[in-house]
């Protein structure tokens, strides 16, 4: 029978364990250490919403007095702690939450952020001009969408469920994801000129409601296509990822005093089906799934509809 003194118990040492799960240090470039199904309890800085995985860990890198984050991928909630678990050696700090994600940037490889320039670019192809909750602009290298490896549970802990490596390696039992979306949220995808994080959402319903459903993540509004080059975006977007389920889209622009105008002011470009007047009561514009032109139609209609974040 093994003796225990009176300073060390099988209690102290599954402390140890799970504490070593916490520091464990396993970061390169190519990798985050994070403790999936878990947050701190309180030690709040700042809760920034509509913000991805990466911007999160980012967001907390330009504070000096931000020490770990905890991140719900599936409400886009990225709470900013001004403490960690390894800063006061206190595992009683973290609890279950199986929405979050556990993060402590002493886990996290440092890479210095610089400024955007005052045209909004990096100087670099391989660099994006991102602004931060705070307004600031900083430049980030794109981080691919990881593969996700997870490595047995400890039966014996009640805190810590898994352990979880990113790694951008490639592993056939991994579960990979959309490669091209390092930037935007789940589920946006970014598009091909690297502007903007757009979503396809296949829930009908009226143009106001989907106005409303888009702007519940933050800095999301309605898809606006103001050009003919953000027209082409949008077209080879929906070419490669629109299914033949989502049918017509609402996108923005209404119909007022007799002119269509955007939300953000005049309407200078447009892309109608027809050249026909709108009918009364078709202030609203929905994009056609089969060939990306403009049709006005009645607001109250329900249709699939559009969102963008905008990158830069």
């Amino acid at each position: 029978m093994i003796k225990y003194s009176k300073f060390f118990t099988p209690w102290t040492a599954l402390f140890f364990i799970i504490l070593k799960v916490f520091v464990a240090s396993d970061v390169s470039s190519t990798g985050i250490k994070r403790q999936d199904g878990v947050k701190l309890n309180n030690r709040l800085l700042e809760s920034v919403h509509g913000v991805g995985f990466i911007m999160c860990i980012r967001e907390c890198q330009t504070r000096e007095d931000c020490f770990s984050v905890s991140y719900s991928r599936s409400h886009l909630i990225c709470d900013l702690h001004r403490s960690s678990v390894r800063k006061e050696n206190d595992t009683s700090l973290v609890s279950e939450d199986p929405l979050f994600t556990y993060v402590d940037m002493a886990d996290v490889a440092s890479s210095p952020l610089s400024s955007c320039s005052s045209t909004g670019s990096c100087g670099s192809l391989a660099t994006k001009c991102v602004q931060l909750s705070s307004q600031k602009t900083v430049c980030v290298n794109p981080v691919p969408r990881p593969s996700i490896k997870t490595s047995t549970p400890l039966s014996a802990s009640s805190i810590v469920q898994s352990t979880t490596s990113v790694s951008t390696a490639t592993d056939s039992s991994s579960i990979s994801t959309t490669p091209n979306s390092s930037f935007c949220p789940a589920p946006f995808i970014e598009s091909d000129d690297g502007k903007l994080c757009i979503s396809i959402m296949q829930n009908k319903m009226s143009r106001d409601n989907a106005k409303s459903e888009c702007q519940k993540t933050s800095n999301c509004l309605l898809l606006r296509i103001d050009s003919e080059e953000a027209q082409n975006i949008i077209s080879a977007f929906l070419t490669k990822h629109m299914n033949s389920n989502v049918g017509n889209m609402w996108i923005d622009g209404t119909y007022e005093n007799s002119k269509w105008t955007l939300s953000s002011g005049e309407m200078v470009y447009t892309n109608w089906k027809s050249k026909r007047p709108p009918k009364a009561g078709e202030d609203c514009i929905l994009l056609m799934s089969d060939n990306s032109k403009w049709d006005p139609t009645l607001c109250s209609a329900k249709n699939s509809f559009l969102c963008e974040i905008k990158i830069t």
